[in-house]
């Protein structure tokens, strides 16, 4: 799922939790990025990752979760999000 497409189901489902607006967000063009955002997640207690459900989306979840162990991938959450 893009920024854009979460921003939008956000506000439609969960427009009464502000707390939300106050996460931070870091958005990659593509997997081939993470790299670059490897560090700076470093201090973050939960990483929720918004990815592409294929194999690269898949592998850069698991990194993530290899590097910190805190690491969600949303795609059965997105999936269930636009068939209901």
């Amino acid at each position: 799922m893009d920024y854009l497409s979460f921003l939008t189901l956000r506000l439609e489902r969960c427009p009464g939790r502000p707390e939300l607006d106050g996460q931070d967000y870091i958005v990659l063009n593509s997997t081939a990025s993470l790299s670059k955002a490897i560090h700076p997640l470093g201090d973050y207690e939960h990483i929720h990752c918004f990815l592409d459900n294929d194999k690269a989306g898949m592998e850069a979840v698991q990194e993530l979760r290899e590097e910190y162990g805190c690491a969600y991938g949303t795609h059965r959450t997105y999936t269930e999000a636009t068939t209901t």
